[in-house]
């Protein structure tokens, strides 16, 4: 994952906009809170972040809509996929614990009728026809999570 470190501002709020799969538009995340990321270059980046049910007694838009296999837009830094978010509720409050990570829809690609046996000639696997770019994020993020191959 590659961030311009320039383009963010660091001292503001995160600002978090939850999408479908194809990228439609569903709701800014405005009341996320203990939004933390651990951003990495070659490995999978990672955000967490809390969502109340409920802001200054209002209902917080689209909570429910809240689930995995949605894309949070971190808007500045990149699209993360969402897993499964986890719900704590004492009672009193209740709150989605929830982790996204980097999509990979720009980089996964999946090896097609090939087996590599490690004696390939140097370059990509672009060039030697072992690859094909997969666009649907759909079929990317079950890859990542390991429901697919």
């Amino acid at each position: 994952m590659i961030v311009s470190f320039k383009s963010v501002d660091w001292a503001e709020q995160p600002t978090l906009v939850l999408k479908n799969l194809d990228g439609t538009f569903i709701q800014p995340l405005t009341n996320a809170f203990n939004v933390k990321a651990k951003l990495h270059y070659n490995e999978t980046s990672e955000l967490s972040f809390d969502l109340p049910a409920f802001a200054n007694g209002e209902a917080t838009p689209h909570y429910n809509d809240v689930v995995g296999m949605r894309l949070v837009d971190w808007i500045g830094v990149g699209q993360f996929i969402l897993v499964n978010p986890s719900v704590s509720n004492t009672g009193v409050k209740e709150i989605k614990s929830c982790k996204a990570y980097h999509g990979l829809s720009d980089t996964v690609f999946r090896l097609e009728g090939h087996k590599l046996s490690g004696t390939e000639p140097v370059g990509n696997y672009e060039e030697i026809g072992a690859a094909v770019p997969l666009t649907d994020t759909e079929h990317a993020a079950k890859i990542l999570l390991m429901e697919e191959r």
